[in-house]
């Protein structure tokens, strides 16, 4: 991605996932696209070494962290899907920083 990119793409991001939209059906659909598309960036280099040094420039890259990111992502995608922590404990997390939101934010 060229430099010129990356502020506009992180201030949709950070639009995006931390801006609390009312809870309908097509901001959550949004704010979940979202957490995939930023968590398919991640591939971003990895997809780039293949293209500009070939299978052997790959064998060097920290494919096990891109991984882990990925999982993390995804983790976070479910617990915002499913509300897992608010729906088990409701109520125990609105001290935190104004509600459930920022459990996303946190992962």
């Amino acid at each position: 991605m060229p430099r010129s990119l990356h502020a506009p793409v992180l201030a949709l991001s950070l639009s995006l996932t931390v801006d609390e939209p009312s809870r309908t059906a097509d901001s959550t659909v949004e704010s979940v696209c979202t957490f995939l598309a930023l968590m398919l960036s991640g591939f971003a280099p990895v997809i780039h070494m293949l293209l500009v040094e070939g299978s052997s420039g790959v064998r060097h890259f920290p494919l096990l962290h891109t991984a882990i990111m990925a999982l993390f992502y995804l983790v976070g995608t479910v617990v915002y899907l499913t509300h897992w922590p608010e729906k088990k404990w409701a109520g125990t997390f609105d001290i935190w920083v104004g509600g459930p939101c920022f459990l996303v934010r946190v992962m």
